[in-house]
């Protein structure tokens, strides 16, 4: 299971509802918010699940900007080449 941890930063006077947006996703949680930043984490079945997690977050409207801290991927299992 995909466990990312992101820091979202939002336009000022839209933190509250990027915020409310967030936590309306399925397995999005918003763990803190700090002024314009807003601390999630998301916990998903699958890679692919994960990135089109993130790229919901990215598009809600007075999201500027998406940065992944943390990414934790071990209970994945491994791809042979």
């Amino acid at each position: 299971m995909p466990v990312t941890g992101l820091v979202i930063q939002a336009e000022r006077d839209c933190v509250n509802s990027v915020t409310t947006k967030i936590e309306d996703l399925e397995n999005a949680e918003v763990t803190d918010v700090e002024q314009q930043k807003i601390i999630a984490v998301t916990a998903t079945e699958d890679p692919g699940e994960d990135k089109y997690l993130i790229a919901a977050i990215q598009s809600i409207e007075g999201v500027v900007c998406v940065n992944a801290i943390y990414h934790n991927f071990e209970d994945m299992e491994a791809i042979d080449d």
